[in-house]
């Protein structure tokens, strides 16, 4: 519509995006009118039908046919986390499950370049916003040091000419193109072949002034600082730097006769004669844009004339207008989605807040396979020994020597299992955390290798031993009395299954504050977890496999589906997906440890290489780093601590540890 509107009026259209840029920042404004409204209007699939959908595709696969029944399911050990095992070993890898056809192989690039690539992508995500406000910053410092030493410049070297009405005018030589500065013409003497070029420059940069053309750059300029990354800003501020220079032609022209419209053009080329593109400071003044495709633009306006309609221009406006708040604005909430949201946010909360310390619980669970935190300081098992790490430090100690299992923590002191290099013998430690000591707490029998995962609760150690729990008390010496054991009760339902039914985890259990609730899998035609208060059924689910236990819920498998891994809330029955296969390449992934901000695990990359990432307890995958040489996903035992994640790779014997802030920051524990 250009050429049934004013200069002017096409001028003034840019301040509806121009504030839309500036407020967005500061300011999420919501419209029921936003686009965000019609391309999100699909709600997403409900979990049962996302289930029946992926059960229909598994089902046609003949690789997952054939290959699923070389897994097993819930195996769990001392050294392992009991999510997905090998039957056999080297010997029968041609009968055994071929880790190839879940990892796609030809896709299993050796190169670092594609992990190069997720790294870089991954950490931009994480930190573009820093880095954009910080770039941000820069700018205005830069820009803002150019213009002061630009203004002093002008302070010292102009002189007066004369008052234009509310202007003042001064000469400056060496500038080239005539500017505004604040309420101050500049205009250099060496473009001035006559007295019409003069009234031309003056009234052209009067124009400027009456437009507030000193307000508008700075706004602009403040729209490129803020989005400096993105071309069509930069696009929009030449476009919109046109229109200025556009609209302030048309004005001088109306205080022109027809006759002296040539003689302006003149002028316009005469200016751009003399200009020099480096000296624009366009933060603080309006500096006329001058090159040949301007000026010719600028010369095709002046011959024309435009048969401007305010009916037209109004509907430009409003057109505008609405346009900007579609495109500038986000989707609106609703109450119910508002208190929906409220609802979700207040349930997690409330999930998070047992009766015991939650960030105990988090750091020094059971799941937690190499490292405790007790205080200022992380102990941590290597191949040496158990190892002491100061918070905020990088200086390890040795504490004790040996090959050890990590136990638990009991008030002050750490528990660990303690085998002997020469002979067939173990024993249960007490490391004081307090003064250091370390010492023997109970000798084991010759069957030591029956005594698996180990937790505490009221100065009790709880150690699961082949069908039942064996119970010690913790003395004041550190020494551990023998109890008598826990024998585990199967509820009366589930009695007559026999061999059938077994508990998952029990110890676990009871040191996830279920002290009351124990679970059973049962595995027939399809495995069934049940949870019970005594005999009391608490809630039950099926088709499901390699149980985690958490504070947020239970962590498992769908059988049908046994890459999908899901979230069951044990209270209310309710299931969420944590992780799609089809959305990260059918690949499998294992879990491993989690904390407060999610689940932590291994992603296969190729045949001996993983990828530890973490999934947010929302469902979204953050891969963090790569672990090679790996020959198995058992070898890779990981702990999270406040921080820093821990892992050790047992083929290599290199226990690292990385900083979750700065996955760049990693530190050998030796």
């Amino acid at each position: 519509m250009w050429k049934y509107i004013s200069r002017k009026t096409q001028y003034a259209l840019w301040i509806f995006p121009a504030l839309f840029l500036l407020l967005n920042p500061f300011w999420n404004i919501s419209s029921k009118w936003s686009i965000e409204n019609i391309l999100f209007i699909y709600e997403p699939r409900t979990l049962q039908e996302a289930e029946g959908y992926f059960s229909d595709v598994w089902n046609q696969s003949d690789d997952f046919v054939e290959n699923s029944d070389n897994y097993v399911y819930g195996k769990q050990s001392n050294n392992d986390t009991g999510m997905v095992d090998e039957i056999e070993r080297e010997d029968e890898q041609e009968e055994d499950w071929n880790p190839g056809i879940y990892n796609n192989k030809e896709k299993g690039n050796t190169s670092a370049f594609p992990f190069l690539m997720v790294s870089i992508t991954d950490f931009w995500q994480r930190n573009w916003e820093n880095f954009r406000q910080i770039i941000s910053l820069i700018l205005i410092c830069v820009i803002g040091v150019s213009n002061i030493k630009f203004y002093r410049f002008c302070l010292k070297n102009r002189s007066f000419f004369r008052n234009e009405k509310e202007v003042k005018v001064y000469f400056l030589e060496g500038i080239g193109s005539p500017f505004l500065l604040g309420k101050d013409i500049y205009i250099d003497k060496n473009i001035i072949e006559n007295k019409t070029i003069l009234k031309h420059i003056i009234m052209h940069e009067y124009c400027h002034y009456k437009h507030r053309d000193y307000f508008w750059v700075i706004l602009r300029n403040l729209c490129l600082i803020i989005y400096w990354y993105h071309p069509f800003v930069w696009l929009a501020n030449e476009f919109a730097k046109r229109d200025c220079e556009l609209a302030c032609d048309e004005a001088v022209m109306l205080g022109l006769k027809s006759k002296e419209y040539e003689e302006y053009g003149y002028t316009l080329i005469s200016v751009l004669k003399h200009s020099r593109p480096g000296q624009r400071h366009t933060a603080i003044s309006s500096v006329t844009n001058h090159n040949m495709k301007n000026i010719k633009e600028r010369l095709i306006m002046i011959k024309m004339k435009n048969k401007c309609s305010r009916g037209i221009a109004v509907m430009c406006i409003i057109c505008i207008a609405i346009l900007t708040g579609c495109t500038f604005t986000q989707k609106t909430v609703s109450k119910e989605e508002k208190v929906e949201k409220e609802e979700v946010v207040n349930h997690e909360i409330s999930d998070l807040e047992p009766q015991e310390d939650i960030s105990e619980k988090y750091y020094n669970g059971y799941y937690n396979v190499s490292a405790k935190a007790y205080g200022e300081s992380t102990y941590v098992v290597t191949e040496e020994g158990i190892y002491c790490i100061l918070e905020g430090s990088s200086t390890f100690q040795l504490l004790y020597e040996g090959s050890v299992t990590m136990g638990t923590l009991e008030e002050d002191r750490l528990f660990f299992y303690s085998y002997s290099k020469d002979e067939d013998k173990a024993a249960i430690m007490s490391l004081n955390l307090s003064t250091g000591d370390v010492m023997v707490s109970y000798i084991l029998e010759e069957d030591f290798y029956s005594y698996m995962e180990m937790t505490s609760q009221n100065g009790k150690l709880y150690i699961n031993k082949q069908g039942e729990i064996a119970v010690f008390e913790v003395q004041k010496d550190g020494t551990l009395q023998r109890k008598e054991p826990l024998q585990i009760t199967v509820p009366k339902e589930l009695q007559s299954a026999g061999e059938n039914s077994k508990p998952v985890s029990p110890v676990i259990a009871m040191g996830e504050g279920y002290s009351e609730n124990f679970y059973y899998e049962r595995k027939e035609d399809s495995s069934c977890v049940r949870v019970y208060d005594g005999d009391t059924l608490v809630n039950e689910i099926d088709n499901i496999t390699d149980i985690m236990i958490t504070e947020k819920g239970v962590i498992g498998r769908d059988i049908n589906n046994h890459k999908d891994v899901f979230l069951w809330n044990i209270y209310t029955g309710e299931k969420k997906s944590l992780y799609q296969s089809l959305d990260n390449e059918n690949k499998l992934w294992i879990y491993t440890t989690y904390d407060e901000n999610g689940v932590y695990g291994l992603l296969q990359e190729t045949d001996n290489s993983y990828i530890v990432s973490r999934i947010s307890w929302g469902g979204v995958i953050e891969k963090l780093f790569e672990i090679e040489e790996v020959e198995i996903f058992s070898d890779v035992k990981m702990s999270v601590i406040g921080d820093w994640i821990y892992y050790c790779n047992q083929v290599t014997g290199k226990m690292e540890r990385r900083n979750l802030m700065n996955l760049m920051e990693i530190e050998i524990i030796q």
